[in-house]
């Protein structure tokens, strides 16, 4: 988990950090693979996956802008930054030589 040290104690913390969700995992919970039988076409928007190139859509939530939408859509599907901030409130380093 780290570049620098070793963790000793606590591990399960750093799992709770990985699995925090991300933008990405948010939008991509809200995307289709396809638009559902019986949709209004005009409700969605399609867009390209960034990772994985495929296409994915998205319905507009109402009294949304179609264009202001697919932009905060794109955005997330771009950003692994975590959904709920993520503070470390206290950290103890211990000195190899220390121990």
């Amino acid at each position: 988990y780290t570049a620098f040290g070793q963790i000793y104690d606590k591990i399960h913390i750093i799992d709770h950090i990985v699995n925090t969700p991300t933008d990405n995992k948010q939008a991509m919970d809200l995307s289709s693979p396809f638009i559902p039988d019986g949709e209004n076409k005009k409700n969605w928007i399609q867009l390209k996956n960034p990772k994985t190139r495929k296409t994915i859509y998205f319905k507009i939530p109402k009294n949304r802008e179609k264009n202001e939408y697919r932009q905060e859509i794109m955005s997330k599907l771009r950003s692994d930054n975590p959904v709920i901030p993520i503070i470390i409130e206290k950290l103890r380093v211990i000195n190899k030589t220390e121990l």
